[in-house]
């Protein structure tokens, strides 16, 4: 996990906007989740789903390309629920502005690690050995 951070710098632009964009866009799921109505029953599934996102993290910050594979699956579905949340509660315009922006990080994430230089960096970063290490 801690090698994610160390070699942030080192990663091209498209996965440094990958990372933070789906970082962003379950940290904002969590935000949103403390400033809406968490009375209702729909909270259990929000919840299910915010373990789902640090699921995500933890899978991306592997920096495996199946991981950057189902990280972006992942992301897809969800932006897919969070769609037919906002059709489905359109009269409540609060969450819809919530689910909007929480849609539109998940795609932008997704599309980050879908392009050619993502896949080709995470192809290639396990690859290479550690620093130090000898073979």
């Amino acid at each position: 996990m801690l090698k994610i951070v160390r070699d942030f710098n080192r990663y091209p632009p498209s996965v440094k906007k990958a990372v933070v964009l789906t970082a962003g866009a379950w940290v904002w799921f969590y935000i949103s989740l403390v400033l809406m109505d968490r009375s209702s029953d729909t909270f259990v599934i929000e919840r299910r789903f915010l373990m789902i996102g640090v699921c995500m993290l933890a899978l991306l910050a592997s920096m495996k390309n199946w991981a950057r594979l189902v990280c972006l699956m992942g992301n897809v579905m969800a932006a897919l629920f969070f769609i037919f949340s906002v059709v489905v509660l359109i009269k409540l315009k609060l969450i819809v502005t919530f689910l909007t922006i929480e849609i539109v990080l998940l795609l932008l994430s997704s599309i980050y690690l879908a392009i050619r230089p993502s896949a080709q960096f995470f192809r290639e970063y396990n690859l290479k050995p550690e620093p130090g290490e000898g073979t």
